[in-house]
């Protein structure tokens, strides 16, 4: 896959994902305060949390994941 390639699923990504993490609720995110969070790719689900930053990328993988399309943010 070349650099532009990805640059284009990036794009596609973020056209899906950025109005659906918008309409997340906020019931649900409560439920990870104080906690890091990953997103699915489509930001319809949370596919993984830790407390700690540093353990996130391999809570991702073990969710079957590729952490390079899965954002994450921490629930403060």
């Amino acid at each position: 896959m070349t650099n532009e390639d990805r640059n284009e699923t990036f794009r596609r990504l973020m056209a899906v994902f950025i109005p659906n993490r918008s309409a997340f609720p906020l019931d649900e995110l409560e439920r990870y305060r104080d906690r890091y969070i990953a997103f699915d790719p489509e930001g319809t689900k949370i596919i993984a949390s830790s407390e700690r930053a540093e353990d996130i990328d391999a809570a991702i993988r073990a969710a079957g994941y590729e952490t390079a399309w899965c954002p994450v943010e921490f629930v403060d």
